[in-house]
């Protein structure tokens, strides 16, 4: 008798590997645009403000639109069970590394990248790649969701033998009924249908679950005093 489990395996693997061809193949000539219409906007130019505004919000764009294709792939990764070595890191330098890595997007979106100092020293050995998906989409996240002008704030700290990553935003604060599966594929396709669901878009908030369920940690979302606030939880894993 054939055996369905092993089908669904093997067309589960195949069509993780079509993904990444396809992402593969739209990565390039995104990242090319990205990089034309930054140089754009470096060098002056004879223009109205309506071109500045035009162009600074095609920039945003096509960064948006390479991480969703990054997002892609990840998910084509995360869910075909495939992991990458285990890295020994500085958070503090993980942190700065993110907030870095994210500045262009804040400053097309007019939005402030805060890092709340200081930072703790401490030492984490997990897959970086995914740590850094899910940081990544929650700064962004957070970018998408701010007012222009406000601040989006980035904290580490420890917690006993966990660490504590926030993201707090001036943003509108999520709904508590969405709050309980809002990282999981289905919540994500049913969120799109309420327009109040602020954060019912994209791939990126799927990514993350994926990307913390892999990492052994969790997420809790909250607010306080009108902020909306992320928190990465992971279990401190100091030893190389």
């Amino acid at each position: 008798m054939p055996n369905h489990s092993d089908d669904l395996t093997l067309w589960r693997l195949t069509q993780c590997k079509l993904n990444r061809l396809f992402v593969h193949d739209l990565k390039n000539p995104i990242s090319a645009l990205s990089a034309n219409l930054n140089f754009l906007e470096s060098v002056p130019l004879e223009e109205t403000e309506d071109v500045r505004g035009a162009l600074t919000d095609s920039i945003l764009a096509a960064n948006m639109l390479l991480k969703l294709v990054e997002n892609f792939d990840l998910i084509a990764l995360l869910e075909s069970d495939e992991t990458f070595p285990l890295s020994h890191v500085n958070m503090a330098d993980f942190i700065r590394a993110a907030v870095n890595r994210n500045k262009a997007l804040s400053a097309s979106a007019g939005v402030r990248l805060v890092i709340r100092e200081p930072l703790p020293t401490v030492a984490q050995t997990w897959q970086n790649r995914y740590a850094e998906l899910v940081v990544d989409n929650l700064i962004m996240s957070a970018v998408r969701h701010s007012p222009h002008g406000a601040d989006v704030v980035v904290s580490l700290e420890e917690n006993g033998d966990e660490l504590v990553i926030g993201i707090t935003d001036q943003g509108q604060p999520i709904a508590a009924e969405y709050r309980g599966g809002l990282f999981s594929r289905e919540s994500q396709v049913e969120a799109k249908k309420n327009p109040g669901c602020r954060y019912g878009r994209g791939l990126g908030l799927y990514a993350v679950g994926l990307g913390a369920e892999v990492l052994g940690g969790r997420l809790e979302i909250g607010e306080k005093e009108n902020l909306a606030i992320f928190s990465f939880i992971v279990p401190i894993v100091s030893t190389p």
